[in-house]
C-alpha cells in the first residue's frame, strides 16, 4: 500500500477514485487505506469511492450504499464522497 500511496501522491492529483464492490462492507483495512490516502494527497484532493453493483445490469442496493457512507463519513472528510455506479 505504501508504494501505491507514494506513487499517487507524487502526481499531486486533484481527485482520486477508488472502485470497490458495494456488497463487501468497508472493513478496517479499507478505512485505514482511505485515511492514509488522505494523508498522502492532502486536504484539497477529492477522494471518490465508487460502488459497483452486484450485477453488471443492476443497481447498488441502498443498504450497501448506506453501509459505505456511514462507515467512511465517520472520517469527517469534507472532500470524501461515496457514490453508486449505475
Amino acid at each position: 500500500d505504501r508504494a501505491l500511496l507514494d506513487q499517487v501522491a507524487s502526481h499531486k492529483p486533484d481527485a482520486v477514485a477508488l472502485v470497490v464492490r458495494s456488497w463487501e462492507p468497508p472493513l478496517l483495512d479499507v478505512v485505514d487505506f482511505v485515511h492514509d490516502l488522505r494523508e498522502h494527497t492532502g486536504p484539497r484532493c477529492m477522494i471518490l469511492i465508487m460502488l459497483l453493483p452486484m450485477e453488471s445490469s443492476g443497481s447498488v442496493q441502498a443498504r450497501h450504499l448506506e453501509t459505505w457512507e456511514s462507515q467512511l463519513y465517520q472520517l469527517n472528510d469534507a472532500a470524501l464522497y461515496v457514490e453508486a455506479l449505475q
